[in-house]
């Protein structure tokens, strides 16, 4: 074995993906294990064993890396974790503004700490809904609290992302204190101040989405856009493509090769560096992104010192800084695609335009660049955002030349109407472009086939879109011994594939799905029926949507498009909001629900809201007035038992919950909406059957439900509790975790998605997320 760059890369970053996955006692264990291992090889093969303990120290140098710049001394906010506390300090980006418009989000770094005010310096993530300036000097007090944790196996993970970012805690004021201005010698802190000063002459000259998308173009801020804007370009994955590891290659690019027409060739490749770190120092607010242009210096660099340049050599010396100085970037996903995108363009781009000889030859090179960035990167980023279209293919070949048309014209343009008030042809010239640009997204959107929703792959399918593309390029080099070996471990993949399909054959998955302070439950039956039961929803005080942001991305995830039940416990917006989303995402062909009463103020809002969503999507509604009892394909059965009219006209909507038993051979559920312990005492005592292996706790596990007679009447097995982390209400209750103290019981809050798997002779297993 050789020492090389690339062997001391892929173990540093394997000590570092280990230990975030499995903590540092586990890491250390696969570090003696694979020492071990590669001493044995080594000892077998004769070659230099002092290799093996080269790269175990440099595994160890990555571990220790990662537990200093994650710990309190790195991070002295973590101490204080959980308590309330004041801090000063200063503002040193600009307002993130959330897609549900409630608050603002800041990067604050902190000065001072405590009631104390003690010398405490580290970053935070600061949200309030006060409009704040970069650079503010601020004081504000509230509860820190660590990132939030990623909700479920397919939720955003929101502590890695700002982990990546150095950041390891949050707060909250709602109304912070001003302190005048302050200043930080730091190039992430300048290019916001650059930032901001751009936004202020974009929004002097223009409004709305045309704004916000100059804004994009000039500064990668996508947080300005309309809802109805920002959800064509997701749609269309055109969002993507204005992202700066997608967009602004094509814009470096273009200015090295202007290096070749003005700079003498033996400066040339200094200019490429000075070109690509001034970029760097410019986009440094986007972590992953300024990696990879660095990463392309170097490899400049390297070529002007020795005369060689090679992408894997230079990824690889990036990757061993990073272990070494911020560990955590190396599982950014910008970061990720950047690498991954200069990666594809590095292999294919030469091989492409040797085939490309019916085009000019000054336009080859960028045509290959946008070609490879098209057919590699999409499928690839379609693998972290369930989705893709087809047109994206395609819709480069627009998009590149425009959005670098606009970047060229941007300073003209904008001094022009500083000097003069107008910009009377190269204005319109402009102005037709973006007009395009924010026509281009809901052209797209209205075709056939616009937005195909992509299952979230497996490891397994992982491997074997890799191992397609390596096919392909070996193929195409014409190296077809290596190619044979990719082609025969992808079939090997493909077979391994279907043979997991062929034994999901008889199974059954109940899954409760984390949406926060709500109820969404999918049930699948393998390749026979899909039903929802309630989706989630947020609460009366804010905009954010559980049920569109968690829930639906979720069934989307599982290759769940095609729901043939959706059963709505009563109308709270916790509970039928993402059933209304999934009808509006997703083909959902039945809904079933008991009418709320006509005089009732929310639940008659949310009924009319899904008769809408109804009406648009083509599903079926099926009111349910009695006792019903619905058989599905592959043997799965569904008993709703409706509450006693004099209960269900209350006034209470919780009380009017359906009661649903859903049945799969020897395997039972029972679902109980928000009903309280009375309702539950009318069921047993009415006969429904409640008997069942799993329940899910009425009303999040609140005091008013689940009492004793109730859980010896059940007599369940599993407990499932459906509750926000750390939510207001209290839930669940400790009487009703006192009552359940027989019953081993799963939470949401704590445990992340729940899923039961059974077959026709009962439950086999149970798996968390967490």
């Amino acid at each position: 074995m050789k020492l090389t760059s690339v062997w001391a890369a892929a173990v540093m970053t394997a000590a570092v993906v280990f230990s975030y996955l499995f903590g540092i006692p586990s890491a250390a264990v696969i570090l003696c294990i694979a020492t071990i291992v590669m001493l044995i090889i080594s000892v077998c093969l004769k070659s230099p064993v002092i290799v093996v303990f080269i790269l175990a120290a440099l595994y160890a140098a990555a571990m220790l890396s990662f537990i200093l710049s994650t710990g309190t001394r790195a991070h002295p906010t973590l101490e204080y974790c959980g308590e309330r506390v004041t801090v000063s300090g200063i503002i040193i980006s600009n307002p993130a503004q959330s897609r549900s418009g409630d608050n603002y989000k800041y990067t604050l770094r902190i000065n001072s700490i405590g009631p104390a005010d003690n010398l405490k310096r580290d970053t935070i993530l600061f949200t309030t809904p006060a409009r704040l300036d970069c650079g503010d000097r601020i004081t504000a007090s509230g509860k820190l609290k660590t990132v939030p944790r990623q909700m479920n196996e397919n939720g955003f993970n929101t502590a890695l992302f700002y982990q990546s970012q150095n950041i390891y805690a949050r707060m909250f004021d709602e109304n912070p204190e001003r302190n005048g201005r302050g200043f930080i010698v730091s190039p992430y802190f300048l290019s916001q101040l650059v930032y901001s000063k751009i936004d202020s002459i974009i929004y002097k000259y223009y409004y709305g989405d045309t704004a916000a998308l100059i804004s994009a173009i000039l500064t990668g801020n996508t947080h300005n856009f309309s809802d109805e804007y920002y959800t064509v370009l997701n749609n269309t994955a055109l969002k993507r493509q204005l992202h700066p590891a997608y967009l602004h290659i094509m814009l470096l690019l273009w200015l090295i090769g202007l290096t070749r027409r003005f700079v003498r060739r033996r400066y040339r490749n200094i200019a490429a560096v000075v070109i690509l770190s001034l970029y760097a120092l410019v986009s440094c607010s986007n972590i992953g992104f300024t990696r990879c242009i660095v990463i392309t210096a170097l490899m400049i660099f390297y070529r002007q010192k020795d005369g060689s340049a090679y992408y894997i050599e230079a990824l690889s010396r990036m990757l061993i800084f990073c272990a070494l100085t911020m560990p955590m970037i190396i599982l950014n996903v910008t970061f990720v695609l950047s690498a991954a995108s200069g990666f594809l363009v590095v292999m294919f781009s030469p091989l492409l335009q040797k085939r490309l000889v019916f085009i000019p030859r000054r336009l080859r090179r960028q045509t290959a660049v946008i070609i490879v960035l098209a057919l590699g990167v999409t499928p690839l980023s379609s693998v972290y955002f369930d989705g893709f279209c087809i047109y994206a293919l395609f819709t480069p070949f627009i998009t590149i030349p425009l959005v670098l048309r606009l970047l060229i014209l941007s300073p003209v343009v904008f001094l022009m109407l500083g000097i003069f008030g107008t910009a009377p042809v190269i204005g319109a010239f402009y102005d037709l472009g973006l007009w395009l640009m924010l026509k281009l997204p809901y052209v797209t959107d209205k075709l056939p086939f616009a937005h195909i929703l992509i299952q979230k792959p497996t490891p397994a399918a992982f491997l074997l879109i890799i191992c397609i593309i390596f096919f392909a390029y070996y193929y195409m080099k014409e190296s077809f011994a290596k190619a044979a070996v990719f082609r025969l471990t992808a079939l090997g993949l493909m077979l391994s594939l279907a043979l997991s399909m062929v034994l999901r054959v008889g199974k059954t998955d109940f899954t409760f799905v984390n949406v926060g302070q709500g109820d969404g439950a999918a049930i699948h039956t393998a390749y026979g029926a899909t039903v929802i039961i309630d989706g989630g929803g947020g609460n009366n005080y804010s905009d954010y949507d559980p049920g569109t942001s968690v829930f639906v991305p979720y069934l989307i995830s599982k290759g769940y498009y095609g729901i043939d039940a959706a059963f709505v416990s009563h109308f709270h917006k916790d509970h039928v909001q993402g059933v209304i989303a999934a009808i509006r995402n997703l083909h959902v062909r039945n809904v079933f629900f008991m009418p709320p009463a006509p005089d009732d103020g929310e639940p008659t809002q949310w009924y009319n809201e899904l008769k809408t969503a109804a009406a648009a999507a083509g599903t079926r509604l099926c009111p349910i007035t009695e006792d019903t009892w619905i058989k599905f394909d592959k043997g799965l059965t569904i008993r709703v038992y409706l509450p006693d009219k004099p209960f269900a006209a209350n006034g209470n909507e919780n009380d009017s919950s359906l009661l649903i038993r859903v049945e799969y051979g020897d395997a039972s559920a029972l679902f109980t909406g928000d009903m309280s312990a009375r309702i539950e005492r009318e069921f047993v005592g009415h006969g429904a059957k409640v008997k069942a292996d799993v329940l899910k706790v009425a009303h999040h596990g609140s005091k008013t439900a689940a009492s004793e007679a109730w859980i010896e009447s059940v007599a369940p097995d599993f407990a499932v509790i459906s509750c926000g982390e750390d939510n207001s209400y209290g839930h669940p209750a400790p009487e009703t975790l006192n009552t359940l103290r027989h019953v081993r019981v799963l939470r949401t809050d704590i445990n992340g998605d729940i899923r039961v798997t059974a077959n026709k002779q009962g439950i086999k297993q149970v798996s968390v997320f967490r």
